[in-house]
């Protein structure tokens, strides 16, 4: 799956930090009904990121852009959302919550 490219019916480009990146390389190691799971929530916040499905929570307490996903009992995905240019970023995929949710 290509994360940087989104298909036509796509509304968001996606993006990920660099922690997200090393994240993803450990994929292999999690177990494939998770590992979908991540792949079916990624693909579907460049639809429609703000879908309240799959215990979509956002962490206004943090800021009002980042939003959780549940993947498991431990694992989230952790985006911010720029609705003015359309670009989802991937915080993090695996672990509950980094200590600071920087967007680098």
């Amino acid at each position: 799956m290509n994360h940087d490219k989104c298909s036509t019916s796509n509304k968001y480009r996606l993006k990920q930090t660099s922690a997200a990146k090393k994240q993803w390389q450990k994929l292999k190691s999690v177990p494939s009904h998770d590992k979908s799971k991540i792949e079916w929530i990624v693909e579907m916040l460049t639809i429609n990121p703000f879908y309240r499905g799959n215990r979509a929570e956002p962490l206004d307490k943090v800021s009002p852009n980042i939003y959780s996903r549940r993947i498991n009992r431990k694992d989230r995905v952790v985006y911010s959302v720029n609705e003015s240019s359309h670009i989802i970023t991937v915080i993090s995929i695996l672990g509950h919550y980094p200590n600071t949710y920087k967007c680098n």
